[in-house]
């Protein structure tokens, strides 16, 4: 059985790779925020404080719900696609670890 924090890892991994591909300053800001999450999580870690943390960067204008990826101005569409399914599940899993 796959335990909260793996699989909030396993999303995380797929997701800075996804960012990695894109060139926009969002797309490479929110990668270095996950890459250091990612590290944190390989760590001892408090799971409903990292997801709180994770949270906080999906309210408001110009956040992580707003990014697109883009590689020389060109839209990814199915990169794209992925990443907004794969952002949605983050999402679903830090309010899962939050609350319990």
């Amino acid at each position: 059985m796959e335990t909260k924090s793996y699989k909030m890892i396993k999303t995380i991994e797929r997701i800075v790779e996804l960012l990695r591909i894109s060139d926009e300053p969002d797309s490479i800001y929110y990668h270095d925020f996950l890459v250091y999450v990612f590290g944190e999580l390989k760590k001892p870690h408090e799971l409903n404080k990292i997801a709180e943390n994770i949270l906080s960067v999906y309210g408001g204008m110009c956040t992580f719900g707003d990014v697109v990826i883009y590689k020389n101005g060109e839209y990814l569409k199915e990169e794209h696609r992925e990443f907004d399914k794969l952002r949605e599940n983050l999402y679903q899993e830090c309010k899962e670890a939050r609350d319990s």
